[in-house]
């Protein structure tokens, strides 16, 4: 078995620090939008999804004390409201990372095909390619830089 490196590279250094920032900068993009939707309203909207937030993280600790799974979501409903339950569950958790994956790389495409047209660079469905570069550019990054040496 290979030992573990306790080292980060650039690449990696970077990604850990992007991790760490992403809910603020998710944050920092969608007040506005929310506050057009919303408006004088925001403020409790964020408020009551914090709470909301707080009380699924709140039930995720108490799940974890009692029950040792890697299904998560599957083995939390499972327990409780039978398996036919965690199974739905877990498919739904699967499909919110799916939609979350696509509605954020949609974001990166749209974001940057606005940056590029500021900059006088115009093409039909320029965010289609910046999304697709940028939900494959940085797993390439990482796949050359993060692959374990060999024994």
């Amino acid at each position: 078995m290979a030992d573990l490196r306790r080292s980060l590279g650039a690449i990696e250094a970077f990604g850990f620090s992007l991790s760490i920032i992403a809910p603020t900068l998710a944050m920092a993009f969608t007040t506005t939008l929310t506050a057009q939707s919303a408006g004088r309203a925001a403020p409790l909207t964020y408020l009551i999804g914090g709470i909301i937030v707080t009380l699924v993280a709140l039930s995720f600790v108490a799940f974890g004390r009692r029950i040792a799974h890697a299904g998560s979501v599957y083995a939390y409903v499972g327990s409780v409201f039978g398996s036919r339950c965690g199974f739905v569950a877990g498919w739904a958790l699967l499909l919110m990372y799916v939609t979350l994956l696509a509605g954020s790389t949609a974001l990166v495409g749209d974001f940057g095909a606005a940056s590029l047209g500021h900059a006088g660079v115009e093409w039909p469905n320029l965010w289609l390619v910046v999304a697709v570069l940028g939900g494959f550019l940085p797993s390439g990054l990482l796949g050359k830089t993060c692959s374990s040496p060999r024994d």
